[in-house]
């Protein structure tokens, strides 16, 4: 969570569309797109499990977060180019 909250994702702000979600007992698969134009680009399906009372995202890509640190992650999501500019 942390890593997030100082790396907003590029794509923060924008509205999405949900086009698919599949539950199957804790676990969704959701399809979603960027709204309007920017759907061009295409859609994705991702992962969400519910724990706790709470549905939470479960990253296919773990490698942004293997730095050692939240402040390692976070300068190497910076330089990778994956965070909002601020």
């Amino acid at each position: 969570m942390a890593v997030h909250q100082g790396c907003l994702p590029q794509s923060a702000g924008l509205a999405y569309n949900v086009s698919k979600a599949t539950v199957t007992g804790s676990t969704a698969i959701v399809t979603v797109s960027l709204s309007g134009a920017a759907a061009a680009i295409g859609s994705v399906s991702e992962a969400l499990t519910y724990t706790a009372g709470r549905w939470g995202f479960v990253p296919s890509d773990l490698s942004s977060y293997g730095h050692g640190s939240v402040k390692a992650d976070i300068a190497a999501a910076k330089a990778a180019g994956y965070c909002a500019r601020s």
